[in-house]
């Protein structure tokens, strides 16, 4: 799962411009497992920002949530992702195992985000999930767009399930660049869900105004929204290229040039597209499919630029294969 995060080094805690403070609320569930007389804590790299020394369990007691199995305590923390762990007792041989799935990327530390008063959920010790839940991890692929200052989020019916607010929010679940330097800008957040089939969308900032458009050709309802079903049991990661329907971005989508030798703009587009060619005297083959692979249009020898129409084409996306000199370049086109 954690695949796409190569990373070689462990980012201590990622600060923001605006040093707000926000309570983050630590919680763990001890179902299954004695409590230690020296008490239940959490240690992290948060410590040195309350004024502790980091990862040194006993400092940040936990107490127990009424006849529950619960055990919470909150903090007062600066904007930023935070990495820690669960203690039955006070020295750091009482550490949990925290399985692979939940570990901040080259580490073997739980993690969290911190951009708004936080209530973390009550995570079994050394478990995966909240008794009951299941992970559900979304990433999106921004390769060909440029990231809102105030950040990438999904939003869905999920929402509430996972322990936010309120559903179809986008504001509230932000998502992380855990690689910021690499090309494919992939953003991602980790949730924890009921089995069952949820509706969400990713927006290229906190409002409704940035959501991605989805394709007609994966998208569901009237609205077109994206749907993943979790079973209980089996984690859940959705891995998607924004505004298309598959998991990895091969082509430009925004009128940029690559390096493949062409332009597609506009795109989305309503009516017709420009392909325009980079190399002048240079004559290129394109055929174009839908996505069940039937050929729709192709046309041979062209040079500088070509019109796409429309015509009588539904809404959907559509693939373009680009051939010059033995090479081929495949892109995609969205008729909204």
């Amino acid at each position: 799962m954690k695949q796409r995060l190569l990373v070689i080094f462990s980012i201590i805690a990622i600060s923001f411009t605006a040093q707000a403070q926000y309570n983050v609320t630590f919680r763990v569930d001890m179902t299954g497992v004695s409590p230690s007389a020296n008490g239940i804590s959490v240690a992290g790299n948060f410590q040195s920002a309350i004024g502790q020394v980091d990862f040194n369990p006993g400092d940040n007691v936990l107490v127990q949530e009424g006849a529950t199995n619960i055990y919470s305590t909150t903090v007062n923390l600066p904007e930023g992702i935070y990495e820690y762990k669960f203690y039955n007792g006070n020295t750091l041989d009482n550490a949990e195992n925290v399985p692979t799935a939940n570990t901040y990327p080259g580490t073997t530390n739980r993690y969290t985000p911190v951009f708004s008063d936080t209530t973390l959920e009550a995570f079994l010790f050394s478990g995966s999930a909240p008794a009951g839940k299941e992970l559900l991890e979304f990433s999106v692929n921004l390769q060909f767009f440029t990231p809102n200052d105030n950040g990438v989020f999904v939003a869905g019916d999920f929402q509430t399930a996972a322990g936010f607010a309120s559903n179809w929010t986008p504001g509230i679940t932000r998502m992380i660049d855990f690689m910021p330097f690499d090309v494919e800008q992939i953003y991602t957040i980790q949730t924890w869900v009921p089995a069952g089939t949820y509706l969400f969308k990713y927006t290229n900032g906190p409002t409704w105004g940035n959501v991605e458009t989805v394709p007609s050709a994966c998208g569901v309802g009237v609205d077109f929204n994206r749907q993943v079903t979790v079973t209980q049991g089996v984690p859940q990661e959705v891995v998607l290229c924004y505004s298309t329907c598959d998991a990895a971005c091969v082509s430009v989508s925004t009128g940029e040039t690559v390096e493949t030798g062409f332009v597609l703009m506009p795109n989305p587009a309503n009516e017709s597209a420009v392909l325009r060619f980079n190399q002048p005297n240079a004559k290129f083959n394109v055929v174009m499919t839908d996505m069940t692979g039937r050929r729709i249009m192709a046309a041979n020898n062209q040079v500088q630029q070509m019109i796409i129409e429309r015509n009588e084409l539904p809404t959907g996306m559509y693939i373009l294969q680009i051939e010059n000199e033995g090479n081929v370049s495949t892109s995609k086109l969205i008729f909204n």
